[in-house]
């Protein structure tokens, strides 16, 4: 009888010390550092299909673990930032775009390129692409962050919009995939609170399972 006591309060120490390891895994997660996988191409040529990625959910802030408040910041993102975040339009569903635009800024779309307070964001043609044939690619220079961004003749989308002023306290969030890309355009700006964490790295990358993509690992975002 003795024994067995013994035997069974080794085993539930035990297990108290993996339930405490798994919650300060997860409270990591949630808090710290995430991994994402990303399953669309909103954001082609800059995250592909299959990409995993790094995020940095302490980026913006500091958060209460396992909850969408803050307890240092929101701090306002960087035009260029590729961010997290949840979607406006379809509850549980997390967003992976760039921002373009700030609180303050006046932004609008002009033929499927960028304005912001009245300047252009120059967008320098790339020429064509073997591996996309009929798509026009570009570098867009975003305030000083280059960046790649393409179109699609083929299916244009929302080509034209604004111009709007964006909210202080908000961000506008647009894919790098102009034409394949459910964004601010369609909800409109977001606020920072809803801001969940910048992406950092891709991880690994797998076109189709088990086919690895050797040429992007662990490399920085751009």
């Amino acid at each position: 009888m003795v024994q067995g006591s013994m035997d069974r309060k080794k085993v539930t120490r035990e297990l108290g010390a993996f339930l405490v390891m798994i919650v300060t895994i997860l409270a990591l997660r949630s808090t710290v550092v995430s991994h994402y996988n990303v399953p669309t191409g909103s954001m082609i040529p800059t995250i592909l299909p299959g990409d995993h990625f790094l995020a940095n959910q302490m980026a913006f802030g500091i958060r209460i673990p396992f909850s969408p408040w803050f307890i240092t910041g929101p701090q306002m993102p960087q035009r260029g930032d590729i961010i997290v975040f949840p979607s406006p339009v379809e509850k549980g569903v997390d967003l992976v775009k760039r921002v373009v635009a700030l609180g303050g800024d006046r932004l609008e779309v002009r033929g499927g390129m960028l304005w912001i307070n009245g300047q252009s964001m120059v967008a320098t043609p790339l020429g064509p692409q073997a591996s996309s044939p009929g798509i026009e690619m570009y570098d867009e220079n975003l305030m000083g962050v280059h960046h790649r961004i393409q179109l699609d003749p083929a299916q244009p989308f929302i080509r034209d919009y604004g111009p709007i002023e964006i909210p202080a306290g908000d961000f506008f969030p647009m894919g790098d995939n102009r034409d394949h890309s459910g964004d601010g355009r369609v909800f409109g700006p977001v606020p920072i609170t809803e801001l969940r964490a910048r992406a950092v790295k891709i991880l690994y990358s797998v076109e189709d399972f088990p086919t690895f993509r050797w040429d992007r690992i662990w490399i920085p975002f751009r």
